[in-house]
């Protein structure tokens, strides 16, 4: 029992020590190896926004049924559509003018 709690509050702990210092991509990783203990999903969902990645962040609170967060991130989740889109857009640009200067 006791290594059923102890185990799960280190890797929590060393988690948020990722989420805090920047490395967000391996504290998703590993809040989400933690599954529903404490608050994980949550913490998964501060990560994205903390990374930036908006639409990821909205998807969980809106599984977590947080519409307060949802409604806060949503414009920014737009915005980074838009601002992806844009790059794919002008990266098959390029692809196409490359192809065509080959030919």
């Amino acid at each position: 029992m006791t290594k059923q709690v102890i185990l799960p509050t280190v890797n929590y702990n060393n988690a948020e020590k990722l989420l805090s210092s920047g490395e967000y991509d391996k504290a998703i990783s590993a809040f989400k190896n933690l599954g529903d203990f404490k608050n994980s999903e949550n913490k998964v969902a501060e990560a994205y926004v903390a990374k930036g990645d908006y639409i990821s962040a909205i998807n969980l609170y809106n599984k977590l049924g947080d519409k307060e967060k949802v409604k806060e991130y949503t414009p920014l989740a737009i915005d980074q559509q838009v601002k992806e889109s844009k790059k794919s857009s002008k990266a098959s640009k390029n692809r196409q003018c490359y192809t065509y200067r080959q030919l």
